[in-house]
Formats: structure tokens, C-alpha cells, sequence
């Protein structure tokens, strides 16, 4: 997330109101610094392994710099990439025609839409999780991995079924 306070307000019957389902277990340590290898390794082998990956990339990709890693991955790796609108871009033209599936729509009817509806692994660089949240409810992908912003390491492997 972003660095910064935050306040969330429970209403009273909502704390005391009992509950039925496990306690939900800690989340580990964020690793700090670059990406090790071993996340690395991990998220090769979690795309090779995929019937149909896909890049998500939005606002958290969209810096001079990260822009530059993925253009170098895509000059490797043809991994099809659908794009925010706060992403724009970040595909460049030269791999535009190999790589970039269009953005996601407002009415989830878009050419990005139906691609990540049919993806069974999604790798993401998002800073804005609350509008891809509300997409993914109405996608079918299995598996979501998400680099997170600053340190851009592999923070995240969860079913999102």
C-alpha cells in the first residue's frame, strides 16, 4: 500500500457480533530490498508453468524505470499484457503487435477484458488494488501474483477462487 496513517471506522454490531470461520493466519514479512532469487525462480517458474499468463500493468508500472524492466522482459518474453488506463503506455510500439492485448473496459467488454477472463495465471504491478479488486470478481484466473510497489518484490500467491 501506500505509506501513511489510516483509519477504519467498525460499527459497534459489527465487532460484537460472532463470527463462524477461522481466525485469519499473519501474513508474513515483506522481504525488503531487491527481489531475491529465489522469488524470482518462483514467479519464472509460476509463468512457464502457465497455460496462459498475463501481465496486468497500471499506475504502479507506469514509472521511467519499471517501464524500462518490463519493455526488456517483453524483448525476451512475449507475454501478452493488458493494460490500466493509469498504465498507458508502458507497452511500447515496437512491441505492441507481439505483446499488448488493449486495456481493461469500464463494461469488462473489452479485447483485455476477455483475456484476462480466460488467463489462469495473472502477474500484476499495481498500486491500486481497490480497482483491480473489483475486477477480478468477475474473472476466472486461478492463480494472481502481485509485485508490489517500492521494493517490487513478490508479495502475494494466493487462489483467487
Amino acid at each position: 500500500g501506500k505509506p501513511g496513517a489510516s483509519f477504519i471506522s467498525i460499527p459497534q454490531d459489527v465487532t460484537d457480533a460472532p463470527v463462524s470461520v477461522k481466525a485469519i493466519k499473519p501474513m508474513t514479512d515483506p522481504k525488503l530490498g531487491s527481489a531475491s532469487v529465489s522469488d524470482i525462480n518462483y514467479l519464472a517458474q509460476a509463468i512457464k508453468n502457465a497455460v496462459l499468463p498475463v501481465f496486468l500493468l497500471g499506475n504502479g508500472a507506469s514509472s521511467e524505470a519499471v517501464t524500462y524492466s518490463i519493455r526488456q522482459i517483453l524483448k525476451h518474453v512475449k507475454l501478452p499484457v493488458v493494460e490500466t488506463f493509469q498504465g498507458a503506455g508502458i507497452v511500447s510500439r515496437d512491441l505492441e503487435e507481439d505483446t499488448f492485448f488493449g486495456r481493461v473496459g469500464l463494461f469488462r467488454n473489452q479485447p483485455g477484458d476477455m483475456l484476462l477472463k480466460k488467463s489462469d495465471l495473472l502477474v500484476m504491478t499495481q498500486s491500486n488494488m481497490k480497482h483491480v479488486t473489483g475486477m477480478l470478481k468477475f474473472q476466472h484466473v486461478s492463480s494472481l501474483l502481485m509485485l508490489s510497489r517500492p521494493r517490487w518484490t513478490l508479495t502475494s500467491n494466493r487462489n483467487v477462487n
